[in-house]
């Protein structure tokens, strides 16, 4: 997508509705956003029908709101290689976007 951000690569760390919102707004400014889950995925996938909204296969209209034009990939960062990886992305990244805890990132050696 073209946009006053292209070039840039933005990795986010998040759940739930500002942050995922502001990676939107990266991605259809223009940047890469790349977002990493969890192994079972992002635990708002699952919210649409306490919102009355359907989740197919085809749709998931509360989670693609906040999502739209981001890659994602799904890492277990409780493994070495799972954090390899991270580190890995987080060396290309040009903004880590992410709403996790102060201690859980700590927890996760992402100081």
């Amino acid at each position: 997508m073209d946009g006053p951000l292209k070039g840039f690569r933005v990795l986010e760390l998040s759940t739930f509705l500002a942050a995922p919102t502001t990676g939107r707004l990266f991605a259809e400014w223009g940047a890469e956003v790349i977002k990493i889950e969890p192994m079972n995925g992002d635990t708002y996938r699952t919210f649409g029908p306490t919102m009355a909204m359907p989740i197919t296969e085809k749709a998931n209209p509360n989670f693609d709101t906040h999502n739209a034009h981001k890659n994602f990939v799904a890492l277990n960062m409780r493994t070495p290689q799972g954090m390899e990886a991270l580190h890995h992305l987080l060396a290309t990244a040009d903004v880590f976007l992410t709403n996790t805890r102060t201690k859980a990132l700590d927890a996760m050696g992402l100081t």
